[in-house]
C-alpha cells in the first residue's frame, strides 16, 4: 500500500543546481561517533580508527593528516572559548574532519547555475518582511520536538530532495505534533519528469513542481533512501 502525506508549505526557491561527489572512504565512514569515543580522539591515528578510515595513497594520507591536525587545533581552540563562556556552542569531530576547506568545497559543495530567473530584490524583501511580523524575541524549536538525526546523502547529488523533504517534515510536525519523515528517494526517482536529474543534481523549483503535479509524497519508511536512482520506482 502506498502512503502519502499531502502538505502545504512554502520554501524559498534557489536558482542553482546542487551536486555532490565523495571519496569512497567518506561514504563508508560513520557520520559521527559517540561523545565518549570522540573525546578519546587525540591523534590522526585514533581518528582513523574511530571512523574506520583507510587511505591507500601516501600523498592522500599526508594531505588528510595535515587537514585533520589543523581542524583539530581549530576545534580545541574554539572549545576553550566555549569553556570560558565566550561561545554558545561546542564543536566536535566528524568524518569530514580530515578535509581542508578547498577539498571539502570541491567534493561537497559543487554547484551549477541554471537558467532560472532570479527573484527581484524587492520581491525577496516583501517575502522576508511578511514573515517577520509577530516574531518572538527567541524560540527554541527543540523544546517543541523539532529535533532530527544527522543524515548522509552519500554519493548521490540529492541535496534538493533532502531540503524539500525536511521542509515538509517540519510542516507536518507543526500540524500533527510528531515527526513523520517523508521520502527523499521518491523525489530523486520521480522528479526527473519535471527537470531534475536524479543523483546528478536538481533544483528546489523543479522538485516543488513535481510535488504540485503528483499531489503528495510517500513516507520515508515506505520508500527508503538508497543513495542511487532506483530502477524500480514506487508509485507516486
Amino acid at each position: 500500500m502506498a502512503y502519502k502525506v499531502i502538505a502545504v508549505f512554502g520554501v524559498a526557491l534557489i536558482g542553482s543546481w546542487m551536486t555532490l561527489a565523495q571519496d569512497r572512504e567518506l561514504e563508508e565512514a560513520p557520520l559521527e561517533v559517540s561523545t565518549e569515543k570522540s573525546n578519546n580522539i587525540t591523534s590522526f591515528e585514533s581518528y582513523l580508527d574511530a571512523f574506520n578510515k583507510k587511505y591507500f595513497a601516501k600523498y592522500r594520507m599526508e594531505r588528510r593528516r595535515t587537514a585533520f591536525e589543523k581542524n583539530l587545533e581549530e576545534i580545541n581552540s574554539h572549545n576553550r572559548e566555549f569553556e570560558e563562556g565566550k561561545s554558545q556552542f561546542r564543536m566536535g569531530l566528524n568524518k569530514f574532519a580530515d578535509l581542508d576547506n578547498e577539498l571539502y568545497k570541491k567534493q561537497m559543495v559543487r554547484m551549477r547555475d541554471t537558467n532560472h530567473r532570479k527573484m527581484d530584490v524587492e520581491i525577496n524583501d516583501e517575502i522576508v518582511g511578511a514573515a517577520a511580523k509577530d516574531v518572538p524575541d527567541s524560540l527554541d524549536w527543540r523544546t517543541k520536538g523539532f529535533v532530527t538525526s544527522p543524515v548522509n546523502q552519500k554519493t548521490c547529488g540529492s541535496c534538493y530532495a533532502f531540503s524539500i523533504s525536511y521542509a515538509i517534515t517540519g510542516q507536518i510536525m507543526q500540524r500533527i505534533g510528531r515527526l513523520e519523515y517523508v521520502s527523499q528517494q521518491q523525489l530523486v526517482d520521480c522528479s526527473v519528469e519535471t527537470g531534475n536529474q536524479g543523483c546528478a543534481g536538481g533544483s528546489l523549483r523543479y522538485t516543488l513542481k513535481y510535488l504540485e503535479k503528483c499531489g503528495g509524497i510517500m513516507r520515508q519508511v515506505d520508500y527508503p533512501y538508497t543513495s542511487s536512482v532506483s530502477t524500480t520506482k514506487n508509485p507516486s
